[in-house]
């Protein structure tokens, strides 16, 4: 409830600034893909490319066609990304539905 206030503040209060950028994730347990840390790291890649897909993201997806990319590639990737914002604000909202074999909780 309360990342949800904290969200919709945040997009109302940047919706005009396109220096910031704004992603968040919600950790389900009634979804596998939403209970780790790669599912949470996918989701902030999608998010943050949703409006300009940065060639270091396009690199990632045409590099692994074949097979999904590793935790470490998805990680340095959100990382360039983060690093090309001005301003980014990461939202993380049930973190406890993370599970514990979750690759990092």
């Amino acid at each position: 409830m309360i990342s949800s206030t904290i969200t919709e503040n945040l997009l109302k209060d940047y919706a005009l600034d396109s220096k910031t950028s704004i992603a968040y994730f919600y950790f389900d347990f009634t979804e596998v893909q939403k209970q780790n840390v790669e599912g949470c790291v996918r989701s902030f890649l999608r998010q943050l490319s949703a409006k300009r897909l940065l060639p270091i993201v396009k690199a990632l997806h045409n590099q692994e066609r074949s097979a999904q990319p590793s935790l470490d590639s998805l990680t340095d990737t959100l990382k360039a990304v983060l690093q090309q914002t001005q301003l980014t604000f990461l939202i993380f909202d049930a973190l406890d539905e993370c599970t514990p074999n979750g690759k990092g909780c």
